[in-house]
C-alpha cells in the first residue's frame, strides 16, 4: 500500500525529530560532566557526585560516569557532510569497545563515509564488532 504524499512528509518530519532525540544524550550528559567536573553539586548541600545523581536522578554513579564517558565520546566523533547522520547513544556506546577515542573517531568516520556511500539510513546504529571497516 503506497503512502500519500502527506503521510509521507508526516513520516519524514517525525523521523527528522527522532534523529534529533537521538543525538540528546550527548547535551545531557556533558551537563553532568559540568555538574560532576566543577563539583556544582555542592551548591545543593551533597557531599559527592554519587549521592547526587542519586538522589536527583535515581541513577548509580557507575552509570552517570558511564553516560558522560558516552559524551567524551560522541564528542570526538563527526557527523556526515550533510549532517543527516546522527549517532544514538547505544551507537556510541559501540565504539566505546574501542579504548582510544582516537581511534573511535576515525572507525566512526569510516563508518559515516561508509553510510553515506552504499545507503539511505539516517542514523548510524551499530552492534557486534566493527569486522569490516579498516581501522588503519
Amino acid at each position: 500500500m503506497a503512502l500519500t504524499v502527506s503521510r509521507k512528509q508526516r513520516l519524514r518530519e517525525l523521523e527528522k525529530e527522532i534523529r534529533s532525540g537521538m543525538e540528546e544524550f550527548y547535551y545531557t550528559d556533558m551537563k553532568l560532566k559540568e555538574i560532576r567536573d566543577d563539583e556544582l553539586y555542592k551548591e545543593d548541600g551533597f557531599e559527592s557526585f554519587d549521592k547526587y545523581v542519586r538522589e536527583r536522578f535515581e541513577m548509580a554513579r557507575r552509570y552517570a560516569d558511564d553516560l558522560i564517558s558516552s559524551a567524551q565520546y560522541r564528542e570526538k566523533i563527526t557527523v556526515s557532510a550533510t549532517g543527516a547522520h546522527s549517532w544514538s547513544e547505544r551507537s556510541v556506546r559501540e565504539l566505546k569497545r574501542i579504548p582510544d577515542k582516537k581511534q573511535a573517531a576515525r572507525v566512526a568516520a569510516k563508518a559515516v563515509k561508509a553510510v553515506e556511500i552504499d545507503s539511505d539510513e539516517t542514523s548510524l546504529i551499530f552492534t557486534g564488532d566493527f569486522p569490516a571497516i579498516d581501522c588503519s
